[in-house]
């Protein structure tokens, strides 16, 4: 009776593996941006910062600051504040965009 158990309990093993085993799936690593769109809206393609015409202080800080980085943006970002603190008009105008639904 021995015997048998143990053969069974063996071939029972066999017969889990055998289920368990799939077919070698493709070695494709996850990715959650879908590169598989081929256009982007011409807003979209750049995503550099692009200061507009009307604000000048933006894009003066933008060049005094653009390859600063940590301690030193802080430490540059300072020091501008306490000179000549004079930004210009506040523009209360919307530059968003709305994205299409699928």
């Amino acid at each position: 009776i021995n015997k048998k158990r143990k053969q069974s309990a063996n071939d029972q093993k066999n017969e889990i593996s055998e289920s368990n085993s799939n077919p070698i799936k493709s070695q494709t690593s996850f990715k959650r941006v879908n590169t598989t769109i081929d256009e982007l809206p011409e807003q979209l393609r750049n995503n550099n910062f692009q200061p507009k015409n009307q604000n000048e202080y933006g894009a003066k800080a933008q060049q005094a600051f653009k390859h600063m980085q940590g301690k030193n943006f802080k430490r540059e970002k300072n020091k501008r504040k306490k000179g000549s603190f004079t930004m210009g008009s506040i523009d209360m105008n919307s530059r968003s965009f709305k994205f299409e639904d699928d």
